[in-house]
């Protein structure tokens, strides 16, 4: 279980990456999405890997 919580955050990870390279292309609409996905998943995964 604590293999997928923390696949979990990785992909929240690549998540966040992608809101990084649209932000630097200029789209921010985009990366503000993106950035809210991420985010929100690297929470909760890394939130029930610790508990």
């Amino acid at each position: 279980m604590n293999s997928l919580f923390l696949c979990i955050a990785f992909i929240a990870a690549a998540v966040l990456w992608a809101a990084f390279c649209e932000f630097r292309n200029d789209n921010p609409r985009d990366a503000k999405l993106l950035a809210g996905v991420g985010t929100g998943s690297m929470i909760a995964g890394l939130g029930a890997w610790l508990t």
